[in-house]
Parts: C-alpha cells; structure tokens; sequence
C-alpha cells in the first residue's frame, strides 16, 4: 500500500512539473480543431464549394502541403476534414508527446530528481513506467477532449463512431512518436540531443508523408506514420487495420525502453557521444564567445542538415508544379507557349510562398534554439561559473541574442540556396530567378522581427520563452492554411508572418520591409535593457 501511495504521489509531481506545457498544447490543439472544423462547415458546407475545394487540395502543390485528397465519386464536408486536419493535427499530437517525453524521461534525469527518487525504495523502471501513464492519460484525455469538439460541432457526413475513429487515430499517432521518445532517451545522456533526434524522426516522417502522396508511391505507405492515419481513411472507409501496425510498435518501443533503462547507468545513454578529451583545452575552448559557439555547434549543424533537406524535397517538387501546365495539351494550344510559361511562373510563385513560409519557421526555430540556451545555462549554474571572469552582461546578452539572429540568417540561406539549386536541376526550363531573390529578401525582415521578439523575452520573460514556440507554431499553421480557412489580413497580421506571407506572388511595399528591420532593432534595444535590470537566474 506504501509503495503504490509512493507512486501516486510520484505520477502528481510528473503531472505538477508538467502543467504548464500541458495547458499549452491542450489549448493549442483544440484550438486549431474547433477553428478549423467552425471554418471547414461555414465555407465549405454545400457542394458547390466542397467540389471547388475538392480540385484545389487535388493539385500536386496542395497535396504535399496538407495531404492527399481521396479519389472517391462522393464527397462531404467530413471526407475533406479528415483529410485535411489529420496530418496538421498529427504534427501537434507528436510534438506534444515529444516534449512531455523528454522532460520526464530525460530532463529529470539530468537535473538530479531521478537519482534522488532512485535512491528510495523505487525500482530503476518506475520512474520510465511513471512517464509512460503519465504519456496513456494525457492521450487518452486529449481523444476525449477532440472527441467531444466533433460531437459539439457535427459537419455533414460524420457521426458519433467516425468521429471517435478519427480522435483515437490522433491519440495513437500521439502516444507512438512518445514511445518513440522514451527509447531515444535510453540511448543518448542528454536531453538536447533526444529531442533533436525525437523531433528529427517526426519531421522525417511528415516529409516521406509528403513524397508517397506527392508521387503516388503507395506501395510504400507503410512508411510514415501519417501515411497510416490517411489510409484509415476516416469518414469513408473507416479501416481499423491500419492501425495495428502502431499498436504493435508503442507497445514494442515501451518494453524496449524498460529493457534499457534496466541495462544503462545513471546520468548515461546507450550511445556515449563524448569522450575523454585533450589534457589542455584547444583555443576554441578558451573564451566565453568560442566556448557557447562549441556547445551549439552539434545542434546548430543538425537544424542546417534539416532545414537543407527539406529545402531539397521541395525544390524537387517544382517540376511538378511545372507539369500541371505543360501537361495540359489543349491550353498549350489555346494559349501558346509563351502564355503557358507565364502561367507556370505564377504557380512557382504560389508554391515559393508556401515553401518560404516553412523555411522561414525553421531558420526562426534555430535560431530560438541559441537564444533560449541563455536561460538554460542560467538554470544549471553556467553563470556561476563564470562570474569570476570580465565579462559584462552586454556581452552575455548579445552572444546568445546576435548569435541566434546569426545562425538565423544563415538557416535561411542555406535553406533557399539548396532550394534553388534542387529546383533549378529538376526542372528543365529556365527558372525566374527574380521569384527567388524577391523572397529571398522579402522574408529576412520578418525573421529579423521574429528572432528580436526573443530577445525581449530572453530580457524581460526568460520563463515565458517556451510559449514563443507555440505561438509561432500556431501562427504559421493558421497563415499556412489562411485560404483554406479565409482568414482575415488583420488577424494574420497579430504574428510577424502576416506582414509577408505573399511574397512572392505579391509585393509588399520596401516601407514595410525596412519597419520590420528598424523594430527589430528597437526590440533587441528593449530585450537588452531588460536583461540588465533582471537577475541572471
């Protein structure tokens, strides 16, 4: 009776330590549950608009972005929801099990509570068994949670056993990529790198997700685990089957975890990544500038290989966009050569925005990664360590601030220039070079903007800063999907990717563009004064 009160009380901590970013992601993903079920049956609740919706989210471009479209003879507002959110709502449900992964299986390892609750008469597995019931509930709540928003807001088509097919899917897909998590954890020792790894598998997945339906491999659907939730076919077909494939691997990935939990030392992973080291540290190690440079370096090179890599899937995809024209017989002769060409120009345009606005989030997200670390190495005493040194806190704050706006600029630069190139060589005329160079300085300002955004938090918020995560995760999905949703300009405009989400199928005026740099220049002015004034931890 001792060792379960012990449990009880040990699975209330997890949940207490976990609160806040549970709050989050609850609130965030009902959010964009309810506004887009609310959209999808206001704007798309006759035929009419359904069949128009249909020949939109059919085209190649629209299929790589949100999913496939089924090829089916009849269509309601629920067949093209599913087909929609599923994807979208995944990614959420990942990234949620994810983060709650890392910090109980991981995180609390490193900060020494696991060793203090290992020291009890608690087993070396209970504290792993904790995190997965605590994984099982949050899952099983959040089905609840979306199960309850479908049986509110009914669209056409959808009843009570469709609608709780499609919220267990979410919730299985949620609980897979956390299982997935806790045996990275067993084989790395430090958080940083699990959740890179963690968040790597889940973005690698999303992109082969991408590829089968872009390209209609479907002999390989087994692949990605969002190529499951779309062949469940929700609201139409209802195939459980597909499901048993994840089942049989959370359940797989748990017991391996438990195995390996049982097998590592404490405060050790798997894969030992480091090693001895030199008697006598190198040059590089011998500033506070060099040394913070040398700590990034593993994850700043990680987000350069991913943002590259998915800057080269979708340059690939542009002779796809290049065919939907060329392909069409009748309008080349309609309209000529000439004319077919300026149309193809305006979809790469079309396309550009989308891919911009991705890689964009992903140059701000590496960025944030660098900023951020100024407040965990506050936490974990990197500050009291080096208080002894000259070093003033203008110099702190600019090297993690500057730093990120740094690694920022060069994600982006990276990732366009692979983007072009990859583009460039799939397909076989000439691309306009002027669509690439308009984005290419059209969206800097805004990740300019973004990145000083954190650091006012960094200077005045370091305990908020996680939620800039979240809010800018949720703004690029409502910007992404603003036409399906209609979103207005003046709520797309509450987020620094408002003020150039069309570029470069429209301009936007250099006024805007240089305000954005100016206010970036202003706001890393606030942050700075911020961080003077504020204790460092």
């Amino acid at each position: 009776m001792r060792q379960t009160n012990h449990l009880g009380l040990l699975l209330r901590l997890n949940v207490k330590r976990d609160l806040k970013y549970i709050v989050i992601w609850l609130a965030v993903i009902m959010f964009m549950m309810i506004s887009g079920l609310i959209k999808l049956t206001d704007v798309y609740g006759d035929t009419n608009s359904i069949q128009q919706l249909v020949s939109m989210m059919s085209t190649p471009i629209m299929t790589t972005m949100f999913g496939k479209v089924p090829e089916i003879n009849h269509y309601n507002t629920a067949i093209l929801f599913g087909a929609i959110m599923i994807p979208m709502m995944g990614v959420l449900m990942g990234m949620m099990n994810i983060q709650i992964g890392v910090n109980g299986a991981r995180r609390e390892e490193a900060e020494g509570a696991t060793e203090l609750i290992r020291a009890t008469s608690v087993k070396t597995e209970t504290p792993l068994l904790l995190v997965m019931v605590e994984l099982l509930v949050l899952n099983i709540v959040t089905t609840l949670l979306i199960y309850g928003s479908l049986l509110i807001l009914p669209m056409q088509g959808a009843n009570a056993g469709t609608s709780l097919l499609l919220a267990g899917i979410l919730g299985m897909i949620g609980l897979f990529f956390g299982s997935v998590t806790l045996v990275i954890a067993q084989l790395f020792a430090d958080a940083r790198t699990v959740s890179m790894v963690s968040f790597a598998i889940l973005g690698l997945s999303y992109v082969l997700r991408m590829v089968i339906d872009a390209r209609g491999l479907y002999d390989f659907v087994w692949l990605s685990p969002f190529n499951w939730l779309e062949s469940t076919q929700v609201y139409f077909g209802n195939h459980l089957r597909y499901m048993i494939l994840p089942l049989i691997l959370i359940v797989g990935f748990s017991i391996l975890a438990v195995i390996l939990v049982q097998r590592r030392d404490l405060n050790a992973g798997m894969i030992q990544t480091a090693d001895q080291g030199r008697a006598r540290a190198g040059m590089t190690l011998r500033g506070f500038v060099s040394v913070l440079s040398r700590l990034e370096l593993k994850g700043v090179i990680g987000w350069q290989l991913g943002i590259a890599f998915m800057a080269m899937i979708y340059g690939s995809l542009f002779n796809e966009v290049a065919d939907m024209v060329a392909s069409n017989q009748n309008l080349v002769k309609v309209l000529g050569l000439q004319k077919v060409q300026g149309m193809q120009d305006e979809l790469f345009a079309r396309y550009m925005v989308m891919i911009s606005l991705l890689l964009a989030l992903l140059a701000i997200m590496a960025g944030f990664s660098v900023i951020q670390r100024q407040h965990k190495d506050a936490q974990i005493g990197v500050f009291d360590l080096l208080g002894s040194q000259p070093i003033s806190r203008t110099k702190y704050f600019l090297t993690y601030t500057v730093g990120g706006q740094l690694v920022g600029i060069i994600s982006w630069i990276i990732g366009y220039l692979v983007l072009w190139v990859t583009a460039s060589l799939t397909v076989e005329r000439k691309l306009p070079i002027d669509l690439f160079m308009t984005a290419f300085w059209g969206y800097l300002p805004m990740i300019l903007l973004s990145l000083a955004i954190g650091a006012v938090f960094i200077g005045w918020l370091p305990r908020w800063f996680y939620g800039l995560y979240i809010y800018f995760g949720v703004m690029f999905l409502l910007t992404y999907m603003k036409h399906l949703l209609e979103l207005p300009d003046w709520f797309l405009r509450l987020s620094p990717f408002g003020w150039t989400e069309d570029i470069p199928a429209m301009s936007v005026s250099q006024v805007t563009l240089w305000g954005m740099v100016i206010i970036s220049t202003i706001l890393m002015a606030i942050g700075w004064l911020g961080f003077r004034r504020r204790d460092l931890v």
